[in-house]
């Protein structure tokens, strides 16, 4: 029986033990595990960079340091592209969101892997100059599996900011944490790294230049679950049915959820239509 996408890219760490260990828990490296399954190298990350400028030029902009470059839109495709390499002349990384949006493989590389962990995937492209760093200390809200496509990167891994960080929670910390204890690794070409969301790190490229691809989870949570389950329910609910919904939302004196809504959260991970309409509203917001 073939392997799984999610198999393949975690190589030689089981999919059981990267859920039981690993996955919103802890970061994992693997080593020269992405010699074949995903393929993108810097040209093609500038053909990916000029459609884009045609396509979804809201999806290109630059970091350097920290500082964050966005460019003055509506802007002719091509002067965007001269904006970009221009920025990544001078030292900044550059960002290109959904690459799926214009490439085929890519596109169905997310969604084959979207369908193994039940999430909605986007990918991130990010080219990098040597002796640069594009992002100050931050966390993602998201998971994400990094994916060394050439050249290297040392990344540098903290402790969890946030447990279970949140879209509506932020993500940037304090330069400080710089000087804490944290782990120091080092990404080559067709390394994997995992990171789960709300876990510090920042990363720069020394002595060559350092494209990355993330693989960005949209995992479903119980608000999401919950949220669609009132919202598909409430037109045909009776006032005494919504008062009802509204009570479950209450919590004990210590803070706690009443045990009635714990057990309903539990019971929706198992509705799998109310999953699915979940994964393809998350799709539709994702490619407006």
């Amino acid at each position: 029986m073939a392997l799984s996408l999610l198999s393949q890219l975690l190589h030689s760490c089981p999919v059981e033990d990267f859920y039981d260990a690993y996955y919103e828990k802890k970061y994992l490296q693997i080593k020269s595990a992405n010699s074949c399954l995903f393929q993108f190298n810097t040209e093609m990350f500038k053909v990916a960079l000029l459609k884009s400028a045609f396509t979804h030029p809201e999806n290109i902009r630059a970091n350097k340091e920290g500082n964050v470059y966005i460019a003055p839109l509506p802007m002719e495709p091509y002067q965007l592209y001269d904006w970009a390499m221009e920025k990544y002349n001078n030292g900044a990384t550059l960002i290109l969101n959904q690459v799926e949006l214009n490439d085929d493989l890519s596109k169905q590389f997310a969604i084959d892997l979207g369908k193994d962990m039940k999430a909605y995937i986007s990918l991130t492209a990010f080219l990098t100059p040597e002796n640069s760093q594009g992002f100050s200390p931050h966390f993602d809200t998201h998971d994400v599996f990094v994916m060394q496509m050439s050249g290297s990167k040392e990344w540098h891994i903290g402790d969890f900011e946030i447990e279970l960080a949140t879209r509506r929670q932020g993500f940037l910390v304090s330069p400080e944490v710089m000087n804490s204890p944290h782990t120091i690794i080092s990404m080559f070409d067709n390394d994997i790294l995992y990171l789960p969301r709300g876990m510090v790190h920042w990363a720069f490229a020394e002595h060559l230049p350092s494209l990355h691809v993330t693989v960005d989870i949209d995992s479903v949570t119980y608000s999401d679950l919950l949220l669609e389950l009132i919202l598909q329910t409430s037109l045909n609910m009776t006032s005494k049915e919504n008062k009802m919904i509204v009570n479950l939302f209450q919590r004990d004196f210590n803070g706690n959820l009443i045990p009635e809504l714990e057990e309903v959260l539990k019971n929706l991970k198992f509705e799998t239509k109310l999953f699915n309409l979940v994964l393809e509203k998350k799709a539709k917001i994702r490619y407006l």
